[in-house]
């Protein structure tokens, strides 16, 4: 048979300018045709093909299955191939064809793949980013060029050693409480005067007094923050968040307050802390135990505590954790609106990738589970079933 008119077909349907007829035709020629020629003109768009139509059933059982239709058609009479890697790679492009005329006829277009393959340039991960609010209410926007802030009783300075600039606003602030807050998008740490090391993870806040005075080392938090406490036998270090209390001596914990999260957990790393409730539930944590503060009720279980402060190590890392909670923390870290499309419930995923990734690699990363698919809408993130 002359090829030209399997080309002009060919031509036709790769500028996406063929009627549905003209599709039919060229698979109706290829089919009777067994060219290998032919096939292997066509075999590298055929790939190119397969990767774009990637979300439809292309399981080596579905492939297994459209060959066996294939060579067992009495239109299928192989002349020219000879060995099996050449009728794989035929029953390969068949397989890519009939979902391209799938594709091509009722006009599904897989937008959800291509919007993870941009860079996104508008949606940037966080970065050190801080708001601090003096006793007399004026706010200073800490440099996002340092790493920490440094809290002495007659003056502030960066963890390098270099002064806060304040615009002329005075920094005299002994025995005033002072708070610092991190906006979606931010973190930032802060040494305390008694030498108490904090993290503060995006969209938190902390109170703190310029100098502890008193039996008691006492903060506030919102939100969620990595302490390593300074230790103070004499001086319990306390923190009050959401419905709670925690009281330590000295060690090193997680805790996360987030309002959104319908939940405080606490989480030990080394040394102990008591929990109390605000209905006077109280509670002992040992390392490598989670404390969950719920609808009032405090309850504690096993986990590896290191999991806990992977947000302070620059890394995203789930196991076995529900999507809306993941995206939250991916809502909060990028900035973005989270929208959710079908029954997402009792899907959970494991994963670990660097917070300073591109939002597409970090999505991707989610996507391999075959759990959920990501479509990236400007700052909007859909989410929705495999």
């Amino acid at each position: 048979m002359d090829n030209s008119r399997i080309i002009f077909l060919y031509q036709r349907f790769n500028d996406q300018s063929a009627s549905p007829q003209e599709v039919v035709e060229l698979h109706t020629l290829l089919a009777a045709e067994n060219s290998e020629l032919t096939i292997k003109m066509l075999i590298d768009e055929a790939w190119d093909r397969m990767e774009e139509a990637h979300h439809a059933d292309t399981s080596p059982e579905r492939v297994n299955a459209i060959f066996e239709r294939i060579v067992t058609s009495p239109q299928f009479k192989p002349r020219f191939w000879t060995t099996w890697k050449s009728i794989a790679a035929a029953a390969l492009f068949f397989l890519t064809l009939g979902i391209c005329f799938y594709t091509y006829q009722y006009g599904i277009k897989d937008d959800w793949a291509s919007s993870l393959r941009t860079d996104h340039p508008d949606i940037l991960p966080g970065k050190n980013r801080a708001i601090l609010t003096l006793g007399n209410g004026k706010t200073i926007n800490l440099s996002d060029a340092k790493k920490g802030l440094v809290i002495n009783a007659a003056q502030l300075n960066y963890s390098d050693g270099a002064a806060v600039l304040t615009d002329g606003l005075d920094t005299t602030i002994e025995k005033a409480l002072l708070s610092v807050h991190t906006p979606v998008g931010g973190t930032y740490q802060v040494l305390l005067a008694d030498g108490t090391k904090v993290w503060l993870n995006a969209a938190s806040g902390l109170k703190f007094p310029t100098s502890f005075t008193g039996n008691k080392r006492s903060v506030e938090l919102s939100g969620e923050a990595y302490f390593e406490v300074a230790k103070d036998a004499k001086h319990p270090f306390e923190v009050v968040s959401n419905e709670q209390t925690l009281e330590v001596l000295g060690t090193h914990f997680n805790l996360n307050a987030y309002g959104d999260e319908g939940r405080t957990s606490t989480t030990l790393l080394e040394g102990s802390v008591r929990l109390q409730s605000l209905k006077g539930q109280s509670l002992v944590l040992k390392p490598n135990q989670q404390a969950i503060l719920a609808t009032g009720t405090l309850s504690a279980h096993q986990v590896d505590g290191l999991e806990s402060i992977a947000w302070k190590d620059g890394k995203f890392t789930f196991d076995r954790e529900d999507i809306r909670s993941i995206m939250r923390k991916v809502a909060r870290w990028y900035n973005v609106q989270v929208v959710y499309e079908g029954n997402l419930d009792g899907i959970k995923l494991t994963g670990s990738v660097s917070r300073f990734e591109n939002i597409a690699k970090l999505l991707q990363v989610l996507e391999n589970t075959q759990e959920v698919r990501f479509k990236i809408d400007g700052r909007r993130i859909i989410v929705k079933p495999s």
